[in-house]
């Protein structure tokens, strides 16, 4: 397809989302504002070359081989009558996310003899994250373990990767099911996209995708820090005041991210539907760094 006419298809798709946009369903929003930051993708990775797969089909194999035997030493390093099942879902993952489950395996152990993980012990492999479940006892000191908690967390955060938790009741006595997971750096999540304004959207990474919240769900997560950005893109602290009255206003997004004993929620204002008039051309895409607010 010659530059003009792939172009001109480029074009019409972009006005094509701005037809959609200002038919003013909300519920559609997201799914416009994906469909266009492929619109660009495509035009900026179009003349890169493609690796063939194939050729690094060794080195993945060594990786593999790499990740089973971390998962061997596990097993053997579990505590005595532990049970320990993989649920290996890894679909083509690709040297890069393999890289990461390697690199970052060892912490996702360090946290479970940190809480003594007990009984059957399970672990997920996904191409965008892993996660490791088993029970913990009842009686087990929390305030002893917060400090290590956090050690163990900026590790994680070091490597640009979030470290989160979920706890689940069990029908066993004197323990419950918490369960961590590592979400990888290089998920294959297109990413978020907020529109700011006329000119310019904020791009946000895909891993960010998984702690999307609705609304509703803000005020019943309790008391925790809760972040805004402002008209400078700056990340700042809301007071309690600003807490109850930032989601009255139309149009806030909200993620929220568990992490062990510092929960963060992270809102956003969005442009409404008619402040919003997409081109292919103009419009300033910015990248929010995560990382950068939570290790502060």
């Amino acid at each position: 397809m010659g530059d003009s006419l792939f172009r001109t298809n480029i074009e019409q798709g972009l006005s094509t989302l701005e037809d959609l946009y200002s038919l003013g369903d909300a519920s559609l929003y997201p799914l416009i504002e994906r469909l266009h930051y492929h619109f660009h993708e495509i035009e900026n990775t179009r003349n890169q070359p493609s690796l063939d797969k194939k050729n690094f089909r060794h080195l993945t194999r060594l990786f593999e081989n790499e990740l089973k035997n971390q998962v061997k030493d596990f097993f053997r390093n579990a505590g005595a009558g532990c049970q320990v099942n993989l649920i290996n879902a890894l679909e083509e993952a690709s040297l890069d996310q393999l890289d990461d489950i390697v690199e970052t395996f060892p912490l996702l152990c360090e946290a479970t003899k940190l809480f003594q993980f007990q009984k059957t012990i399970k672990i997920w492999l996904y191409n965008d994250c892993f996660s490791v479940t088993g029970e913990i006892p009842h009686d087990l000191n929390f305030e002893e373990l917060r400090e290590e908690s956090y050690k163990l967390t900026r590790k994680f955060f070091k490597k640009d990767m979030l470290f989160t938790f979920k706890v689940f009741e069990t029908n066993e006595k004197g323990s419950f099911s918490i369960k961590f997971t590592c979400h990888l750096k290089n998920s294959e999540n297109a990413g978020v996209l907020v529109p700011l304004d006329n000119k310019k959207t904020l791009k946000l990474s895909g891993t960010m995708e998984s702690f999307l919240i609705p609304n509703e769900s803000f005020s019943q997560l309790g008391n925790h820090q809760v972040f805004y950005l402002n008209k400078d893109l700056v990340a700042c602290e809301a007071t309690a005041e600003q807490k109850s009255s930032l989601l009255t206003e139309k149009d806030w997004i909200v993620f929220h991210f568990p992490f062990l004993f510092r929960p963060l929620s992270l809102i956003i204002k969005r442009a409404s539907a008619d402040e919003i008039t997409y081109s292919s051309e103009g419009t300033k895409v910015l990248n929010f760094d995560l990382f950068s607010l939570i290790q502060s």
